[in-house]
């Protein structure tokens, strides 16, 4: 990729200079942008001069530590086309991007709506167990034999001082089954992944500005998502004001526990994904992730180990 090269002189009818003049200095005529390695000694060539060479007219980059020539193509295939591809890659990069923040999003509120309704549960048998007491205590003709386990007696329910009543259970941190916190290792397992995936996404940003963009775009779909569930807490019976009465309390400490994974995910996942391309490709099938490193200022690595040496 080069920059817009003006008009260019036809080329010279002979292939080399007369006999007995000196041969004619190469012309510059731009400089190459973008990331391209030296096929010989993986020096990055960004930042280099292109020239048009005396000899056949055509445009090279030589390579400065080797002197290695690359030739370059002058008029792109493309023509027009390449604006319009561009932007049509970029518009579907950024609708991959929304996509995957709304696909989290769902997975995360789904774990936090699980972890909620584990730590329910206990409350939820309490609550079934005094409604059925209550119940026995009325006359026949006025106890109504609920539909399916678990219904609940509006009348019932109505009558209830909700902060006394768990006050009388020991406090909503008494009745709570905390075991339901296992339940963070989904968010963990969705998290640290989604973090990796975007801090590769959004290489054009800072990671910690990639964090406040995730974290922010994640975190309200998701709380979006969760209270949108909890509308439906009460069709469920019991069990369902259970989930409403501290419910709240752990999916906001879910929620507040996916920021840690996610900024591991975001501030490791480029170096992990650096080490994996050392790892598991040749030198030279490197080249096409060079940016991994230079959008972060580093040098990528030569083919004998250490790191290339960028032009600036």
């Amino acid at each position: 990729m080069t920059t817009e090269l003006p008009p260019q002189p036809p080329p010279h009818p002979s292939s080399s200079p007369p006999e007995g003049e000196p041969a004619r200095p190469d012309e510059r005529v731009s400089t190459l942008i973008g990331d391209r390695l030296c096929i010989k000694c993986g020096y990055n060539l960004t930042g280099q001069s292109v020239v048009r060479e005396s000899h056949y007219q055509m445009l090279i980059v030589r390579c400065p530590e080797c002197a290695t020539v690359a030739s370059l193509q002058e008029y792109p295939i493309l023509g027009v086309w390449a604006q319009r591809w561009g932007a049509l890659l970029a518009a579907a990069w950024l609708v991959s991007l929304l996509a995957s923040f709304l696909i989290v999003s769902l997975m995360l509120s789904t774990a936090i709506d699980s972890i909620a309704y584990s730590a329910a549960w206990p409350l939820g048998f309490e609550l079934e167990q005094r409604q059925t007491a209550w119940q026995a205590d009325l006359p026949p003709t006025q106890s109504p034999s609920p539909s399916y386990d678990g219904e609940l007696n509006i009348t019932w329910w109505r009558a209830q001082n909700r902060p006394e009543l768990l006050a009388e259970m020991g406090g909503w941190t008494e009745i709570a089954d905390w075991s339901a916190l296992f339940g963070l290792g989904w968010v963990l397992a969705i998290a640290i992944p989604a973090g990796i995936l975007w801090s590769a996404a959004m290489l054009h940003l800072r990671r910690n500005w990639v964090l406040l963009v995730t974290a922010v775009a994640t975190g309200a779909l998701t709380i979006l998502f969760v209270v949108r569930e909890y509308s439906y807490y009460s069709y469920w019976g019991v069990m369902g004001k259970a989930v409403e009465m501290i419910g709240p309390y752990f999916s906001a400490m879910a929620l507040l526990f996916a920021i840690v994974p996610l900024a591991i995910g975001v501030y490791f996942g480029r170096p992990l994904l650096r080490v994996m391309l050392r790892a598991m490709l040749p030198p030279r099938l490197r080249g096409p992730f060079a940016v991994l490193w230079t959008a972060e200022g580093l040098n990528p690595p030569v083919p004998g180990g250490g790191a290339i040496r960028t032009a600036r």
